[in-house]
């Protein structure tokens, strides 16, 4: 047998002693992985610990577990009414900008202690409004309507006014004509009691105009107040 022949019968036997050492190792040491119970010598099994240890997370993570499960329902459940409140709250804003008050009247979240008031739904419980004087509130662009047509009133009412100015000039320079001095002085009586009685029947429907313009505004400014107020409450509910 040749030198290397030798050489590698001694590493091989080098190598299964050294196998089989560590295989013996290995036995004497290895983990139980059992549920073995423990006895006098020897420990209990891997598997035995480990299950205890998995019970007692199990058992902590109870509570943990129930409330994640009910904040996940709640937010579900919110989550559900999300879309279905939007629409909800865009009809109340609709209504409000241009419903009609007749069919349905104009109404405000109930406020009790600074907090609106919810209704089995869950969203807040609606009554009618009035303004002032106990009338109900009509939408915005009912306001806006009334508004511009109280200003087309009075755009009426001073053309009129023009109107008798130019009346008024015209009989001037008929009284400057070839009559005389007392037909014109009786012409021009006759013309001054016409524009004062004119006067008289148009004064109170300009004063009227113009105070039911004042409201108009008022109302205007009470109605794009509430928009506002619903806007903040339909902001809280979604969160």
């Amino acid at each position: 047998m040749s030198l290397l022949g030798k050489i590698l019968v001694f590493v091989n036997l080098g190598l299964s002693f050294l196998m089989a050492g560590w295989a013996l190792s290995v036995y004497v040491n290895r983990v139980d992985f059992s549920n073995t119970p423990a006895k006098e010598n020897q420990p209990a099994g891997e598997m035995l610990g480990r299950k205890a240890r998995v019970e007692e997370l199990s058992r902590a993570l109870g509570a943990p577990l129930t409330a994640w499960r009910e904040g996940r329902a709640s937010v579900l459940y919110q989550e559900g009414r999300r879309g279905p409140d939007r629409l909800w709250y865009a009809d109340q804003l609709e209504h409000l900008r241009s419903g009609d008050a007749d069919a349905l009247a104009i109404r405000a979240a109930t406020i009790e202690n600074g907090l609106p008031v919810l209704d089995a739904t869950g969203r807040p419980q609606l009554s009618d409004v009035k303004d002032q004087f106990g009338n109900k509130l009509r939408s915005l662009a009912a306001y806006n309507q009334a508004e511009e047509m109280g200003r087309q009133e009075i755009d009426n009412v001073l053309g009129d006014y023009k109107k008798q100015i130019e009346e008024d000039k015209r009989l001037t320079q008929l009284m400057l004509g070839p009559k005389g001095l007392q037909q014109r002085l009786a012409d021009e009586k006759a013309k001054r009691e016409g524009v004062v009685e004119e006067q008289q029947v148009t004064r109170p429907l300009l004063i009227n105009t113009v105070v039911e313009s004042g409201l108009i505004l008022k109302r205007r400014k009470q109605l794009e107040a509430r928009i506002e107020e619903l806007k903040k409450v339909g902001v809280a509910a979604d969160r």
